[in-house]
């Protein structure tokens, strides 16, 4: 009975520690920081550069912005799901894993109530590029406002992030 019980413990552990992952070293942790802000500025790149001849009263090319927008949307779940798969250690390191994941609020707020906003103006055909542009542009400066506010934060926890490890920025 006691060999029965214990077993049902040791696979009910097994099962609940399959869940976590262990937090990754200090090195990769800001590595894998870095690499999700790239994917995500990426496709921000991609999508402004999609929409902007709509500022010069020229057609926006909507398959790259759509294309781009869906990008956005799985980078960030991506970015999300890894962030969220592991609590962070102590110290900086969780409050950098914390800032982040601010970080990526903000960043769900801007492809889920601008970008998407900006593709469905993008898209609708009754309006004229000059009518979308002046829909899109105070967006865009929305965003822009939202994202620098949040990418400061972040900047600031890691600064204190690399000089708690001594990893120096390239």
């Amino acid at each position: 009975m006691m060999k029965k019980c214990l077993g049902l413990f040791l696979l009910g552990l097994a099962v609940t520690l399959a869940g976590c992952k262990t937090a990754p070293g200090v090195m990769k942790f800001n590595n894998e920081i870095a690499r999700s802000n790239e994917k995500l500025a990426t496709s921000a790149r991609s999508f402004y550069k999609a929409i902007s001849p709509l500022g010069l009263n020229q057609q926006a090319d909507l398959t790259t912005a759509q294309s781009s927008y869906n990008d956005a949307v799985k980078n960030l779940k991506d970015a999300q799901a890894y962030f969220e798969s592991f609590s962070g250690k102590s110290g900086s390191y969780s409050t950098l894993q914390g800032q982040y994941k601010e970080f990526l609020k903000v960043q769900e707020k801007i492809v889920e109530e601008y970008m998407k906003v900006m593709l469905q103006t993008a898209q609708d055909a009754k309006l004229s590029p000059a009518e979308k542009w002046a829909k899109i542009y105070p967006l865009l400066a929305k965003a822009s406002t939202d994202e620098n506010a949040a990418y400061k934060t972040l900047t600031d926890a890691q600064v204190a992030y690399a000089k708690e490890f001594s990893l120096e920025p390239k």
